[in-house]
């Protein structure tokens, strides 16, 4: 019998008659021939609701306390899904992610899954039942409860479905697919019948907040094609995300960040580190000590300079390793308003770079700094006109159709 996973996530599962509602859909699912395995997230803002508890009593809470707290949210879900199904007759069963046989790592609050131990769940589907099981969480050699990190749920669907050998894995929640753009500031924005699993790891590691980066990094490692669907039009194929993907053209798609600063040295700043590499041993520097910089240039150059960017939570940090280190003369320039437009393609080493610095350039919107991987050009521009580079390269890109 072909078998797949699916998970729901905590829109779906928002309230008593949405749990209902997906009951039946996992249902239909189940009469469509399938043996069926759920992954389910917490109802609609649990989480952050019990994280602000945690911190109502605890100023600093203890990371295993919060992950055995955390891990509840998703429980209660995966319950009262499991007593839906009953309800309607199909014979259901809840698991904890202990249960489910995850081992994590004892990385509180970001663990990584080690293996699936999956004895359980395939007597469960031997027997007939729909195992439905609380996302977001393992256990740690210990014995300990661990989770996932935020978008976790998607990592426990990936990985039952690459451990179970299922036939794919769907992920379901209030978006019916991956649009070119964000459809909610582009209302031009069209749906991606496919995509690829580096296209689509790009677009979620850059801002787009479909699926979780880690998962998609997963997926592709266990070849896992995964579809994007809507809970509430289940008839809608939404999108594949597959090795190979159907989109036409080259490009795939924008994603926009926003959580980024903008940081600019000049040489004389090396201190104790100028040196002719002095631009390698800054980040070196700065990598050693946890913190991720992703390193930049501008179209003027950067001549005895360096530009990078880094997550503005991580900022603090790194100004202050680097005037401890550096014993800098000249102090950086932190920019903490821009936001980073990404344009994603099979390849944006073919035109693409060059007909998006003319495109904005054209239409007079400033490129502070370009970073660039195989398969993804950012352009950090001022955070106000991020809506407006938006436009100016979906206009290029989605309706001219560069072609690879």
């Amino acid at each position: 019998m072909k078998r797949i996973v699916i998970k729901f996530g905590g829109t779906s599962v928002m309230d008593s008659g949405r749990i209902k509602h997906v009951a039946r859909l996992v249902e239909s699912v189940q009469k469509d021939g399938y043996e069926v395995v759920v992954v389910v997230s917490a109802m609609g803002h649990t989480t952050d609701h019990l994280l602000q508890l945690a911190a109502d009593v605890g100023r600093c809470p203890n990371p295993r306390e919060l992950d055995l707290l955390i891990s509840t949210g998703e429980q209660v879900s995966a319950a009262l899904l499991a007593i839906a199904l009953e309800e309607s007759g199909v014979k259901a069963q809840s698991y904890t992610g202990a249960m489910a046989g995850i081992l994590t790592d004892e990385h509180f609050g970001q663990a990584k899954i080690k293996h699936v131990h999956t004895e359980a769940l395939l007597a469960a589907l031997k027997a007939g039942y729909v195992p439905v099981v609380a996302g977001f969480q393992g256990v740690s050699g210990k014995g300990d409860v661990t989770t996932l990190g935020r978008g976790g749920s998607d990592i426990t669907a990936i990985a039952l479905a690459a451990s179970l050998a299922a036939e794919r894995c769907d992920i379901y929640s209030d978006v019916d697919g991956v649009y070119s753009a964000d459809p909610r500031i582009l209302s031009q924005a069209y749906k991606l019948p496919s995509i690829s699993y580096k296209e689509m790891h790009e677009l979620a590691c850059n801002g787009a907040q479909i699926l979780n980066a880690r998962s998609v990094e997963m997926a592709m490692r266990r070849a896992v094609p995964i579809r994007v669907r809507s809970t509430f039009d289940p008839a809608d194929s939404g999108t594949l995300v597959e090795d190979s993907p159907h989109h036409a053209g080259n490009f795939a798609g924008l994603s926009c960040l926003t959580t980024q600063s903008h940081v600019q040295l000049h040489c004389d700043a090396g201190g104790g580190l100028r040196s002719q590499s002095w631009k390698k041993n800054i980040i070196a520097l700065l990598l050693e000590a946890g913190i991720h910089v992703e390193v930049g240039s501008t179209l003027k150059g950067t001549a005895g300079q360096l530009h990078f960017a880094v997550e503005r939570a991580d900022l603090a940090a790194a100004l202050d390793l680097l005037a401890q280190k550096t014993g800098e003369t000249i102090p950086p320039v932190v920019d903490n308003h821009l936001a980073k437009i990404s344009v994603v393609a099979r390849d944006v080493r073919s035109s693409i770079e060059v007909e998006s610095i003319v495109a904005l350039t054209r239409a007079g919107l400033p490129i502070v700094m370009m970073t660039s991987t195989e398969h993804r050009l950012s352009l950090f521009v001022p955070i106000e006109l991020r809506e407006s580079a938006l436009r100016v390269l979906h206009d290029k890109f989605a309706f001219l159709k560069i072609a690879a």
